[in-house]
């Protein structure tokens, strides 16, 4: 049963986009002109089978993309086995709280878009999380969403609240701590030895790293402002090191600690935008092995969620580009694809 999973997981992200079609995209002259382009393409004609591509906007194929993010991994999971489905529906976790942080943030307010928000969320929302869907896309404040709440959500957002009311960045740092922690222990408990451990771990590595970075470097927070937002546990990392990171003195004390971890490729970075895309580019690299070779049906489906992130994202950047009329080289610049694509049409393959 497993085995048909990744065989369609490798199926599927084998029509992925490749650098010449972002090439493409990033030529197209309108908002509308993406939409088409987008249609057109096998990993997306689904997405946008039953669209109205006149005059589209950018917020509607964000909406279309994300929706179709969600309809593959609910297509994919109702392949596996009880044992991998449990450990897989617990990635959806990552959507869950995207809508709850959504409903915080909007609580009370009464918009056109919200019917919309709720026609994306609700699907699974609905068949995998204990969240309470009409309460909490309902909620007037934060009382209401807090009720709407599985216990464990309930517990961080009412110990993040103060006076009744909700330190947004306090209760979304909690909320993404106590989820990470969750399936943490339960990948270590029931997954040791499975790729999905080594792709999860290092996905918090990666993000606790970033995450250091930007207080450090951007904000000159010091080390007792900055472990609060760490992520726990890691994964590679040793405390000593993420306490070395945190108190390092610039850019270059930073790298120089980074070389001494199994992340050393990081530290070619020369800038904070450097950073930015070895960390996307170690990720995307480690997740393309975990499709081609493992044998995991949930390491294989997490793999493929990373690279459609990616892509996604890639996405609306270019979108985004367009609709504010950027020059073709600095939207290619800022995608990274021209070189690749470059190479691409010289030797008449695909990268």
């Amino acid at each position: 049963m497993n085995c048909a999973v990744i065989t369609k997981v490798r199926a599927m992200y084998g029509k992925r986009l490749t650098d010449a079609d972002f090439l493409r995209l990033s030529a197209c002259k309108t908002v509308e002109e993406c939409a088409v382009f987008l249609k057109s393409h096998p990993a997306y004609e689904r997405a946008f089978a039953d669209a109205d591509l006149r005059g589209i906007r950018r917020s509607r194929i964000e909406m279309l993309l994300k929706r179709e993010y969600c309809l593959e991994f609910d297509r994919l999971i109702k392949g596996l086995s009880e044992k991998d489905s449990e450990l897989t529906r617990k990635f959806i976790g990552t959507y869950e709280l995207d809508f709850i942080m959504w409903a915080l943030r909007n609580a009370g307010s009464d918009f056109p878009e919200k019917a919309s928000y709720a026609l994306l969320y609700e699907p699974l929302i609905r068949k995998y999380s204990k969240t309470d869907f009409d309460m909490l896309i309902n909620a007037q404040d934060l009382r209401q969403i807090s009720a709407s709440l599985d216990d464990s959500y309930k517990t961080t957002v009412e110990k993040a609240a103060n006076g009744g009311k909700a330190d947004y960045l306090t209760v979304e740092n909690e909320m993404w701590k106590a989820y990470y922690l969750e399936l943490s222990q339960y990948i270590k408990k029931h997954c040791k030895k499975d790729d999905v451990q080594t792709l999860f771990g290092s996905s918090i590595d990666i993000h606790n790293i970033m995450r250091i970075f930007r207080l450090r470097g951007y904000f000159d927070y010091t080390v007792d402002e900055i472990i609060p937002f760490i992520i726990r546990p890691s994964y590679r990392l040793k405390d000593s090191v993420i306490s070395e990171l945190c108190s390092s003195g610039g850019i270059k004390e930073f790298m120089s600690v980074l070389k001494n971890t199994p992340y050393r490729q990081l530290a070619a970075a020369e800038s904070g935008t450097e950073l930015e895309t070895l960390s996307a580019k170690f990720l995307r690299d480690k997740a393309g092995k975990v499709l081609h070779f493992s044998e995991s049906a949930p390491a294989v489906i997490y793999a493929y969620m990373i690279h459609k992130s990616y892509e996604t994202d890639k996405i609306k950047i270019i979108i985004e580009s367009i609709r504010y009329n950027l020059n073709r080289e600095m939207i290619d610049s800022y995608v990274g694809t021209k070189a690749k694509a470059n190479q691409s049409y010289r030797s008449g393959g695909e990268v």
